[in-house]
């Protein structure tokens, strides 16, 4: 016999995007983490198969999405804080940051939509993106049951996704920062967020 699983994977989703100048930061860290480690046998193989010469890119989620088969709920904030410091490389914390600094912020926002396009067109995965300023969303209570994308909490999403509860769209994704009032109101700044020197 086989027993269904079904994944949630929060804030996972970090992608391949420049930073602040431009540069492909973030990419060198994971070719070198890929290689450091040897990870070759243990990402997914299909992934493998469909990257020859750039294994690598199947320890980064954008890459490796498109192959796994396991149901899989995609829940991060298109402004993950954890992305904004580590790949934007972005030395402030939204809103208290230059125009500049700001439009920067906006641009790796629509970068994180692209990247995450597989996932919002899947027609069997699920969704929840907001644009909270925040990493690691499913373990707050505020996070999981107050923030509200579409007219729907995160918990909301995921029930319909797995229950297939017509009430509630599998799919959600927020409109761009600082659009949403719930997560200010709820969550005023992600508490994993590492203050800048």
């Amino acid at each position: 016999s086989s027993i269904p699983v079904h994944a949630i994977a929060d804030a996972g989703f970090f992608i391949d995007a420049p930073n602040v100048n431009g540069e492909m930061h973030i990419r060198g860290i994971y070719q070198y983490v890929y290689k450091m480690q040897n990870c070759m046998a243990g990402v997914n193989q299909d992934c493998i198969a469909a990257n020859k010469d750039e294994e690598w890119k199947c320890f980064m989620a954008q890459y490796t999405y498109p192959h796994i088969k396991t149901p899989i709920f995609l829940l991060n904030s298109r402004y993950d804080t954890a992305q904004l410091e580590s790949i934007l490389q972005l030395r402030c914390h939204p809103p208290n940051c230059t125009k500049q600094q700001m439009e920067q912020v906006m641009n790796f926002g629509e970068e994180f939509l692209k990247a995450a396009g597989p996932a919002i067109q899947s027609p069997t995965n699920g969704v929840f993106i907001d644009s909270c300023n925040i990493h690691c969303q499913s373990l707050s209570t505020t996070a999981w049951s107050k923030f509200i994308v579409g007219n729907q909490t995160m918990s909301d999403t995921f029930y319909g996704w797995m229950t297939a509860n017509s009430t509630y769209k599998p799919k959600v994704v927020d409109c761009d920062y600082p659009c949403n009032p719930t997560c200010s109101n709820n969550h005023t700044h992600d508490h994993l967020y590492l203050e800048l020197e």
